[in-house]
């Protein structure tokens, strides 16, 4: 992990690696856009058309269990 200089690349890498220690099924990776203060989904387990449909899904602060979460 700490010898992978790519955003995307690294966050996969997260992913994938939180997925098989936890056993989980999916997993995403919400960014903070500093500019709104809403979480961005950046990276997700998802493959194919299923990826492409969540890509950039935008979660305010406080909404939804990851907004509250944030929050």
């Amino acid at each position: 992990i700490n010898s992978e200089l790519d955003l995307e690349r690294l966050l996969k890498v997260i992913l994938d690696k939180a997925k098989e220690v936890t056993s989980a099924e999916a997993a995403t990776v919400f960014l903070v856009e500093p500019e709104t203060g809403d979480l961005i989904l950046r990276a997700t387990s998802m493959d194919g058309g299923a990826a492409e449909k969540v890509r950039g899904l935008r979660v305010p602060k406080g909404k939804g269990v990851s907004g509250w979460c944030y929050e």
